[in-house]
């Protein structure tokens, strides 16, 4: 299934033992609720990219094990004994079905039979994600010029959050593209919004927030373009410098890439779905309207103040409210060394349970 989320009110995509509000959990109460789903148990259910709270969805994909109403073809699974079978009906309209069962904020895009192999993660080509933030007092080009630095295959050992407790230990992964576009006319205005488009093959924990978070601080001018370069050499930064990554909420996982799927979607199934994104975008624009509206008016109310804050809600690191204490990153205090983190971790377990893990997040 390619589903749709906002992930702003959820706890991320991947079930949790420590909570039902994920977008996972939706989607399956959901489709036990219409009995798509037989034995919970039996899912087999796998995603192409995990997202962290407040992290959105626009094409995640996920596979699972659902009723049908053919008896054979792609992904069925079929009976030994066919003799109880009923007879064949037209498939189930997965996406219309599941829709009336979700919350407004989660949608079912599409659907499609798939191999009983086939993986959403190992299957995926490449991964794309968008994170938009204003255009505050960035300097764009700078930013872009810059981001190059990071395009082909490279240890990103400091632009990630460590999960070498969780066997992920080599870090090497390959970034095709990045873009930073600015379509606005008026490229003084601070409220104008950007967008940090990457493309690449999978990506480690948090990656594309600490990539985000250091291009800000480029396009403030307060951590020169090397930095880039530096933190790309392990062997003058084998640990990670200390700094904050950008927030959640701005990202979005934007489209994996497949061979040989062909999506499903009926007209009604599609109707509906446009109908429902189409009220979501209204109420969020409206509540942007009414605050855009108001800082309009204190900024008049105002004249006097020249503060440009609008990065703070998204990135602290750089921020215009640090000041002039600020330390520059590559002067902090930093994190052990990798191989000295996987020393750590080989003499707790067994080599065989130290494995390159491919975990595409964001």
């Amino acid at each position: 299934m390619k589903i749709l989320y906002t992930g702003w009110d959820y706890s991320g995509l991947a079930r949790q033992d420590s909570s039902t509000c994920t977008v996972a959990e939706n989607l399956i109460t959901a489709l036990c609720r219409c009995r798509l789903i037989e034995d919970p148990g039996a899912l087999e259910f796998a995603v192409c990219g995990r997202t962290d709270k407040g992290v959105s969805g626009l094409s995640q994909v996920v596979t699972l094990t659902v009723r049908s109403n053919v008896h054979e073809g792609v992904g069925v699974i079929s009976p030994e004994d066919k003799s109880n079978l009923c007879p064949e009906k037209p498939e189930v309209d997965y996406v219309l079905v599941a829709n009336k069962n979700l919350p407004k904020d989660i949608r079912v895009l599409a659907w499609c039979p798939v191999p009983l192999e086939f993986s959403p993660r190992r299957d995926c080509l490449s991964r794309s994600y968008k994170y938009f933030f204003p255009g505050a007092d960035l300097d764009i080009e700078l930013m872009q010029t810059a981001s190059t630095k990071l395009v082909g295959l490279h240890d990103f050992r400091n632009f990630c959050s460590s999960q070498v407790n969780n066997g992920v230990v080599n870090h090497e992964r390959v970034i095709y593209e990045i873009k930073i576009t600015d379509e606005s006319e008026d490229k003084m205005n601070p409220r104008r919004f950007c967008c940090l488009y990457i493309r690449g093959t999978a990506f480690l924990y948090h990656q594309i927030r600490c990539i985000a978070s250091l291009l800000f601080t480029i396009g403030r001018k307060i951590e020169p373009p090397e930095i880039l370069e530096d933190l790309l050499n392990v062997k003058k930064f084998p640990g990670k410098p200390q700094y904050q990554m950008a927030e959640p909420e701005p990202l979005l996982f934007f489209e994996p890439e497949f061979e040989n799927i062909e999506w499903q979607t009926s007209p009604t199934a599609q109707e509906d779905i446009l109908k429902c994104v189409q009220m979501l975008w209204t109420q969020t624009a409206v509540k942007a309207k009414i605050t855009e509206t108001m800082l309009e008016a204190v900024e008049k109310m105002f004249p006097e103040c020249r503060q440009n804050n609008h990065l703070w809600a998204i990135s602290r690191e750089a921020s215009a409210l640090l000041g002039p204490k600020r330390k520059s990153i590559l002067k902090r205090t930093t994190e052990e060394p990798l191989e000295e983190k996987i020393k750590r971790l080989e003499a707790k377990r067994p080599r065989k349970d130290v494995e390159y893990n491919k975990d595409s997040d964001s």
